[in-house]
């Protein structure tokens, strides 16, 4: 059986930058964490609630969060 919550409420009351850096820490900490394949859920899902790919300035921010922690050490 699937639930569906809606998560929109919650979000409102928050400026957009607020919910943005929330997310991306929370993508920080998964990528240091090596958990990889939730942090590839995390930006599926900040793409539809912040449509990244529109924005140039927060793709580059997740491209340096993603190459920072995938290059080789």
């Amino acid at each position: 059986m699937d639930v569906f919550v809606d998560w929109q409420p919650f979000f409102e009351d928050r400026p957009p930058s607020v919910e943005r850096d929330r997310h991306f820490g929370y993508l920080r900490a998964l990528m240091a964490e090596n958990r990889v394949l939730d942090a590839l859920w995390e930006i599926d899902w900040l793409e539809e609630r912040i449509e990244i790919a529109a924005r140039p300035d927060l793709l580059g921010e997740l491209a340096a969060i993603v190459t920072t922690y995938l290059s080789p050490r």
